[in-house]
């Protein structure tokens, strides 16, 4: 990508963007202390170790890959996941992350009570659960009458990007979607921010050029896709006329096609 095209872009990120994202919390234990300690409300929490983008495998060899992954100075897991996209903030995906962080932080031949307490986090954009709360809180509880958690060191918070509340969460949350950090609220933050959005131009490429450049790539063929929706609910175009007028491959508009024929119904000229 141009070392133009990357400066204007970095302009228009946000942390909420994933390789922004990664690089304000790249090697920054005090940015990732200054998150966890305003989320969970523990102005003593200190983090004595930060990865980003750390891939993890679990016991059938089956990877994945976490944000960011920090442990404070008591031995507790800290996974945080920011999410653009709410659909990649499902339940069953802190489960798996669970699954992640006992499977590598329980040593060999080490006691299940030596499993660490775990935290998975999602901060995502949108409010996931709807209810306008500033954060959601699960642990495991008696379902009779919630007289009883089970302390089995599971935690999963949720944490609701829209929210705008006067109070530290809420002015973090704006942090979070504020591209300018001269607007920003929390100093450690804008500091950061600063520093990666008026990096050099050939740095900024280094850094962000590889991945705009998929991001790019994968835009530009999700717009070509919704195109050939568009044609082909018109039923006026050849399989021939779809494929080219978006540059997709043939096959990949008969693949449409064929996911679309109760909007088809046999009437697409082929």
């Amino acid at each position: 990508m141009e070392p133009e095209k990357v400066s204007e872009a970095l302009t228009e990120y946000t942390i909420f963007d994933n390789p922004f994202m990664r690089a304000v919390f790249k090697d920054d234990e005090d940015v990732t202390q200054l998150v966890l300690q305003i989320i969970l409300g523990k102005d003593d929490l200190i983090v004595q170790e930060i990865n980003t983008e750390k891939r993890l495998f679990n016991s059938q060899g089956k990877e994945g890959i976490v944000d960011v992954l920090a442990t404070d100075e008591e031995g507790k897991i800290y996974n945080i996941e920011i999410q653009n996209d709410s659909s990649f903030a499902q339940p069953r995906r802190a489960r798996f992350y669970n699954d992640l962080i006992d499977t590598n932080f329980l040593g060999e031949g080490a006691s299940v009570d030596d499993l660490p307490e775990n935290y998975v986090i999602f901060i995502t954009r949108h409010d996931y659960f709807g209810d306008k709360e500033p954060k959601y809180l699960f642990q495991m509880t008696n379902r009779n009458d919630h007289s009883h958690v089970l302390e089995y060191g599971v935690n999963v918070v949720y944490v609701n990007g829209e929210y705008r509340g006067n109070d530290a969460l809420g002015l973090l949350m704006e942090d979070f979607s504020c591209k300018n950090p001269n607007n920003m609220h929390y100093n450690k933050i804008s500091k950061k921010v600063a520093k990666i959005k008026c990096m050099k131009e050939e740095d900024a490429v280094g850094m962000f050029g590889p991945v705009m450049d998929g991001m790019l790539e994968e835009q530009a063929e999700k717009t070509a896709i919704e195109i050939a929706k568009n044609m082909i609910k018109r039923q006026k175009y050849s399989e021939e006329e779809i494929a080219e007028n978006t540059n997709l491959p043939l096959d990949k508009v008969k693949k449409i096609i064929e996911e679309m024929k109760e909007y088809v119904a046999g009437h697409v000229v082929v």
